[in-house]
């Protein structure tokens, strides 16, 4: 039997997390309502506004039904995880947007990137809440540190195939290359380099943001 849990949505999480499913809704509206682009970071900042408002939505509705209390994993630990990573997105959405998509009398790409940044700081106040709580209630993989490290080699991965430019390693090795070796450090990381897929990952996104056009990886040379 189901039953409603009204101290989910009352409490300092859930109304943070109420918040954040208005506010990200905001976000993709705003920026829905202006002509559509072809960049994938402008696909990228809308699937990450969409993918927190939902599955922030989500979680309020399992856990104010309780459902949350019958699912066979540990449901702090997964929501711990989801806040963590809907900050980075948060935070990669409200840098990549503004970078490329705003201007001086662009006034909903303004708005959608400061309103962003909001979202950014609800789900780090989430993150910081859950940290919070008393020692043995923070069980599970996801939410240690090994957890949020496997989390952030995905988000760097999508971010290196986003760095790509269309058409620019088209029947070239180097996009193989490249896929190869993210495969081979997940199945077996002790043989990997451990700091240079990471540097190449900021390098390239860092010259993206300073350039303002698509960043590429410097594969070819390596």
């Amino acid at each position: 039997m189901v039953y409603f849990n009204l101290k989910s949505i009352t409490q300092p999480v859930g109304i943070i997390r109420i918040m954040a499913v208005i506010i990200t809704c905001m976000c993709f509206s705003l920026m829905a309502s202006v002509k559509p682009d072809s960049s994938p970071y402008w696909g990228w900042c809308m699937f990450t506004w969409i993918f927190c408002c939902f599955f922030t939505l989500l979680i309020l509705i399992l856990e104010f039904t309780t459902v949350s209390t019958k699912v066979p994993f540990a449901w702090e630990d997964f929501t711990a995880a989801f806040a963590i990573l809907s900050s980075v997105l948060c935070l990669c959405a409200s840098i990549m947007y503004p970078t490329f998509f705003s201007c001086s009398t662009c006034y909903r790409q303004i708005g959608a990137s400061v309103v962003s940044w909001i979202c950014f700081a609800l789900y780090f106040a989430e993150v910081v809440l859950t940290r919070l709580r008393p020692s043995g209630q923070n069980s599970g993989f996801l939410s240690t540190l090994p957890g949020i490290m496997k989390m952030l080699e995905s988000f760097f991965a999508c971010l290196i195939f986003l760095s790509l430019e269309s058409g620019q390693y088209s029947g070239s090795p180097a996009l193989n290359c490249s896929a190869f070796h993210l495969y081979r450090q997940e199945q077996h990381p002790h043989q990997c380099r451990g700091g240079s897929i990471c540097v190449s990952i900021s390098c390239s996104f860092l010259q993206s943001l300073v350039n303002n056009t698509p960043a590429t990886l410097l594969l070819e040379a390596k």
